[in-house]
């Protein structure tokens, strides 16, 4: 089950990500032009934030 979570987390459009999914997020791809000015380790921070506050949300 935590597995589809992760997928589906990964093809949901996020608006933190300027309307982009997870996976292009994580290429590089994020429309948000508040994102471009992060560095690597802020952008890989706010990723797994997002995505385990998804997850929380699935299974609670």
């Amino acid at each position: 089950m935590n597995l589809v979570l992760y997928q589906d987390f990964l093809r949901t459009r996020q608006e933190v990500f300027g309307g982009s999914t997870g996976t292009e997020f994580l290429l590089g791809r994020a429309a948000n032009p508040a994102l471009r000015n992060l560095g690597t380790e802020e952008l890989a921070a706010l990723f797994l934030e997002l995505a385990e506050e998804d997850l929380h949300r699935a299974t609670s």
